[in-house]
């Protein structure tokens, strides 16, 4: 009977110990976590090219069709908005991606601008002899 209990008791143990060991054991994983959310674009407007007789021009627009603004981008004299080309918006919604033409030397290039139109700048030098197209924005 003294056996018994003394086994009983080396299992009551050994059965702590394994299940203290499982739950010590457990594996988590905890995704980083940005605050700029940059895994997950979440957009709550679009920009759209409308064309017209006084040129191309970009626009916003919410997603439940109200709040339509014209973008003001004061380009430097001699390039216009591509037409067939699309622009894009960076991930953090804070800058505008377009290409211009430049009308004099018939070439074009990569502008940005913030969402207001302001602080434009251009991203590469004139391509001479071809045309340059975004594809999209990525985080690297």
């Amino acid at each position: 009977m003294k056996n018994i209990l003394l086994s009983s008791i080396v299992l009551l143990i050994f059965s702590f110990g394994i299940t203290l060991f499982q739950v010590s054991c457990v594996k988590t994983a905890h995704a980083d976590s940005n605050d700029d959310d940059d895994c997950e674009i979440k957009r709550s407007a679009f920009l759209y090219i409308k064309r017209s007789e006084v040129g191309t021009e970009l626009w916003t627009i919410d997603q439940d069709g109200n709040n339509n603004k014209k973008i003001n981008i004061a380009l430097p004299s001699g390039y216009t908005l591509e037409e067939s080309s699309i622009s894009e918006i960076t991930l953090d919604g804070r800058k505008i991606v377009f290409v211009v033409r430049n009308l004099n030397a018939f070439t074009t290039a990569i502008f940005s601008c913030n969402i207001d139109g302001t602080n434009v700048k251009r991203l590469t030098p004139d391509a001479s002899g071809t045309d340059l197209y975004i594809e999209g924005v990525y985080k690297k």
